[in-house]
Formats: C-alpha cells, structure tokens, sequence
C-alpha cells in the first residue's frame, strides 16, 4: 500500500466500493426471485470493481 501512488489508491478503494455494491445488487435480486430486472446492473459492478482494483496495482511511485 505504502508503494501506490495516490491514484492506485483511489482506484483500490473504487474497485472495492464497486464490488460491495455488485455482490449487494446481486444478493436482493436473487433473494427477490427477479433476475431479469437488474442482474446485468450487478456483474456489471463486479467487473468494473475486479477491474479498478487490478488496475491499481499498475500505479506505482
């Protein structure tokens, strides 16, 4: 952590907002028994966050 740049930081901490928010869309729509609405939304967040947080690795002092 101490070797990242300020960006890789806060590209660290976006990935790790996206995937909370994907695995919490993905949660209520499989317990609400509705995947067509809204189940792209939540991959969709869990790729951009698996992303963001290998991207954040590349940003080095």
């Amino acid at each position: 952590m101490k070797l990242m740049s300020l960006i890789g930081k806060f590209n660290l901490l976006a990935g790790v907002i996206f995937i909370i928010m994907g695995i919490y869309l993905l949660s209520t729509n499989l317990s609400s028994g509705s995947l067509e609405s809204n189940f792209s939304i939540g991959i969709a967040f869990l790729s951009l966050g698996i992303a963001l947080i290998l991207l954040s690795f590349f940003y080095k002092k």
